[in-house]
């Protein structure tokens, strides 16, 4: 079994290159194999109404200021991907809308991911399955079975589906992290050798993302962030890179990993304690 550690920086930059550069080196240290980063077109996406409601940042005080302000222009991705490819770490992008998508293409990014908060868009989602065969992650979180069924007959066909089972709640209480259903996932995509199943983490610490991995997830995303942030989106449910919290992390994904082992029976040289049968009694 071989896990993916994804680092889910979203918007943690706050649109700042230069501290986006720190997320990345941090993640890369850590033992994390990819990022993941967040576009989406502000104007095409919330309302006139919304995005004049009041919200306060250094950017200004509507909702519009901060979005604007934490998105990533042309220059940030050009470096994300000149210096992810120095790090030999993958990095890929949530898109919340299809102009979005069109405009991370662009930089060839290892994959795409559909999250949750759009699993009702069903028109960008239409036209994303016609329009990019690609590696293709998508959150399940806040939606029902009829979705991940949809899902599968909509991108089953792209060269890999991650399907990431999740709770959309910031933080997500143990009792709702549901970690079981990874394993109704494994046999739902039985079959299908380019569909695997993974757990997007929105809980606290380690525990429910090393029990998905002893239920068969290889892929594991954790938001990171960079020092904490009162105004950004759900900066209390990331772990911050600057402390040893996100290396600790990953090291308890890889020895969840490590114990689980493989789907073999095997004998092992640690093995020693087993009687040798005497042949005057047999």
């Amino acid at each position: 079994m071989n896990v993916t550690i994804v680092a889910e920086i979203s918007t943690s930059h706050l649109g700042d290159c230069f501290r986006l550069q720190e997320l990345i080196l941090h993640a890369k240290r850590a033992g994390a194999d990819a990022i993941k980063l967040q576009k989406r077109t502000v104007a095409l996406l919330y309302s006139s109404d919304e995005l004049a409601k009041q919200y306060r940042s250094p950017f200004g005080g509507t909702l519009f200021d901060y979005r604007t302000g934490v998105e990533l222009d042309e220059q940030g991705f050009i470096m994300v991907s000149e210096l992810c490819q120095k790090l030999s770490l993958k990095w890929f992008v949530s898109v919340l809308d299809f102009p979005a998508f069109e405009f991370v293409e662009q930089f060839n990014p290892s994959g795409i991911k559909v999250p949750s908060t759009i699993s009702n868009h069903k028109n960008f989602l239409e036209k994303l399955s016609k329009s990019y065969g690609g590696p293709i992650i998508v959150s399940t979180g806040m939606s029902e079975q009829k979705y991940v069924d949809y899902v599968i007959e909509k991108f089953h066909n792209n060269s890999q589906l991650i399907i990431a089972h999740c709770i959309s709640a910031y933080p997500a209480p143990s009792n709702s992290c549901n970690i079981a259903y990874v394993r109704t996932l494994l046999k739902l995509i039985d079959g299908f050798d380019n569909i695997s199943v993974g757990y997007s983490s929105h809980d606290h610490g380690s525990l429910a993302s090393m029990l998905a991995v002893a239920a068969g997830a290889t892929y594991i995303e954790k938001h990171i962030k960079l020092g904490n942030t009162s105004w950004n989106h759900f900066d209390h449910v990331c772990i911050d890179v600057g402390g040893t919290e996100f290396f600790s992390f990953v090291q308890d994904i890889r020895e969840a990993q490590n114990i689980c082992g493989s789907e073999l029976k095997l004998m092992h040289d640690s093995e020693f304690h087993k009687y040798i049968p005497n042949v005057n009694h047999n």
